[in-house]
């Protein structure tokens, strides 16, 4: 006898039992869903203040001298005022073609009575009024950012320094320098000062020229060239002899410290011998601050 299955038949296989099984199965993934979130969550909310803090330990126990602090330090006072100051008409007549004719940091004409502060190294000049309230805040330029702090002294008072070797490819010179005496010590500007140069002469010379370069602070401000004969006895003979060269600086010369180059040359132009020394000028007829 057959029968046949209702409408809410179909069998094993029936749509009845597939929906069951499908609701089963959504059920199950469902709370698995909930349980790995829950799980998660969980972890995540107890790790946070766990590692807060640590942090916060952390930042305790470093010492402060870990965290970089960068603290911009001016100049002292006893250091800016040993940059040389002087007048804007003396800068004129030291370096006329490139002296600045305005200061940059106030942008305002210099004017022939103006004092000005000259920096080491890199020969910026400015107003004294505007230069030194930013040196005791900055210890840098304000134009090339260069420390104008002074560079370790080269060479002492009066010491000799033979300079470079011979044009002519000799490594010795014909003429051996010994020392130098300068009077007064310091030089006093307006007054007459007298370079001595103590030598030894390898061979007789009957004459020739001597070529003295002079600079301000690596600042090359003045060149001249004189007689040899004017200023030592000639003819030399080969031995012991002393050049004397006098002369009268002039009354604005900036005080503070020089170096002096003098080559010496025969007859026939053949370089004789190059030295080079330093030397003071004192403050002979100071400039006072206004």
């Amino acid at each position: 006898m057959n029968s046949t299955d209702g409408p809410g038949g179909g069998g094993f296989l029936g749509s009845n039992n597939i929906s069951g099984i499908g609701y089963g199965i959504g059920v199950s993934i469902g709370i698995l869903l909930l349980i790995t979130t829950i799980t998660l969550a969980s972890y995540f909310c107890t790790r946070a203040p766990q590692t807060s803090a640590h942090n916060q330990r952390r930042d305790r126990e470093e010492p402060p001298e870990l965290h970089n602090i960068v603290v911009d330090v001016g100049l002292d006072e006893t250091t800016l005022k040993s940059y040389p100051k002087l007048l804007y008409s003396e800068a004129k007549l030291h370096k006329s073609d490139s002296t600045a004719t305005c200061c940059s940091i106030c942008l305002a004409d210099y004017k022939n009575t103006d004092i000005l502060r000259l920096l080491p190294d890199c020969s910026h000049l400015f107003h004294l009024k505007c230069v030194d309230p930013w040196l005791r805040l900055h210890p840098t330029c304000p134009v090339c950012r260069t420390s104008p702090l002074p560079t370790p002294l080269s060479t002492p008072l009066a010491e000799v320094v033979p300079l470079a070797s011979r044009r002519d490819g000799k490594t010795d010179y014909d003429v051996k320098v010994k020392s130098v005496e300068i009077s007064p010590n310091p030089v006093e500007r307006g007054k007459p000062a007298t370079f001595s140069i103590f030598a030894t002469a390898g061979e007789a010379i009957s004459g020739g020229k001597l070529v003295i370069e002079v600079a301000y602070f690596g600042w090359h401000i003045h060149s001249e060239t004189h007689d040899l004969c004017e200023e030592t006895t000639c003819p030399v003979s080969d031995g012991e002899f002393v050049v004397s060269h006098s002369q009268v600086l002039p009354g604005y010369t900036p005080p503070g410290s020089y170096s002096l180059k003098m080559k010496m040359y025969d007859g026939k132009n053949h370089e004789l011998t190059c030295i080079g020394f330093d030397f003071s000028i004192g403050f002979g007829s100071p400039i006072t601050d206004s």
